[in-house]
């Protein structure tokens, strides 16, 4: 009997022992949260902090592109074959092409355009001064304003602040649907009242001058 128990007790012993290794064991494991099990074979509960700041990430750098959605354009033909006319209307086109303006905000042809400068590739052509023709950097701006002008006119909610029309008929647009431009005397501008922001585009080739205006959402 007394041998008995000295067995038992040294099978005891035993299985104390291998369950301290299996605890260390254990606690030194180095898997994954998300591979180790618990004793009921159940996965065990993953920390998820910061979870949401990660996502708010992924959302911002996910923005879709906003749509744009034309709503008026307007030509108006070249009936001047001077190259020097159309090289100013193209750099011109050039400034304003793809121009966002906000709802609220006003557009000023001179503001964005400037003033027009040999360095910038602007030659002389005509213009018209006092009725009559005469020749200066920049000759054919007034083509371009008047062209975006008309396509304006097709948009409710822009509100035309400023525009002047030319001392003598011109050939590219019917009386008195025209806007002259001279920088830091006479200028174009309109505020924008939509509701809603828009972009403008301005381009020209070798036969009309081209506007129109989209909306953005």
């Amino acid at each position: 009997m007394k041998t008995i128990r000295i067995i038992c007790i040294y099978l005891s012993f035993i299985f104390l022992l291998s369950g301290c290794g299996n605890f260390k064991n254990n606690s030194n494991n180095t898997e994954k949260p998300s591979d180790i099990l618990n004793n009921n074979n159940s996965i065990v509960e993953i920390n998820t902090e910061n979870t949401d700041e990660s996502n708010n990430l992924l959302d911002n750098n996910s923005d879709e592109k906003k749509e744009e959605i034309e709503i008026a354009n307007f030509s108006t033909p070249l009936t001047s074959g001077s190259p020097n006319r159309i090289v100013n209307i193209k750099l011109t086109c050039n400034k304003i092409n793809e121009y966002i303006l906000k709802d609220g905000e006003t557009f000023s042809f001179n503001q964005l355009v400037g003033p027009c400068t040999a360095e910038e590739g602007y030659l002389e052509a005509e213009i018209y001064v006092n009725k009559q023709i005469e020749y200066a950097l920049g000759g054919g701006n007034c083509q371009v304003s008047t062209t975006l002008y008309n396509a304006c006119l097709q948009v409710e909610g822009i509100t035309i602040i400023e525009r002047h029309e030319h001392g003598r008929d011109v050939d590219y647009i019917e009386d008195g649907k025209d806007a002259t431009v001279s920088y830091n005397t006479l200028d174009y501008s309109f505020r924008n009242d939509t509701g809603y922001d828009i972009k403008l585009f301005a381009s020209c080739d070798d036969v009309n001058v081209y506007a129109s205006i989209s909306k953005i959402q």
